[in-house]
C-alpha cells in the first residue's frame, strides 16, 4: 500500500524510479506467474490502471481534502475475494453506509 500514485502528477517524482519499481514488478508477474496488485491512496474516486501485468488500485482517502464532507462521502476500501484456485476478484465499498 502507498500512500500516492506511481504515476502522475502526484506520483514518483523521479519517473525513472517509477518505471524501475513496474519493471521489477512486471517482472515478478511474468517469471513467476503471480498476480501483483499496487495499491495506493489519492484524492476522490477510485482509479484502476495495468500496467506489464502489474494491476494498479487507487482509492481516495489518503488526500483527501475534509473540509466540507461528511462522513460518507469520498471514503472507500477494497475487498479481496480469493477462491481455492488462487483467482482473485475485488470490490470498491463505501466505508460507511448511510442509513
Amino acid at each position: 500500500m502507498l500512500p500516492r500514485p506511481v504515476w502522475g502528477e502526484k506520483g514518483f517524482s523521479d519517473t525513472l524510479e517509477a518505471e524501475l519499481f513496474n519493471q521489477y514488478l512486471s517482472e515478478i508477474y511474468l517469471n513467476r506467474d503471480i498476480n501483483v496488485y499496487v495499491l495506493h491512496g489519492g484524492n476522490n474516486g477510485y482509479t484502476y490502471d495495468i500496467r506489464d501485468g502489474v494491476k494498479y488500485i487507487g482509492i481516495s482517502g489518503t488526500e483527501t481534502d475534509f473540509e466540507g464532507l461528511s462522513i460518507f462521502d469520498h471514503f472507500s476500501y477494497i475487498k479481496f475475494y480469493i477462491d481455492r484456485e488462487g483467482n482473485t476478484s475485488y470490490q470498491v465499498l463505501p466505508l460507511f453506509k448511510e442509513r
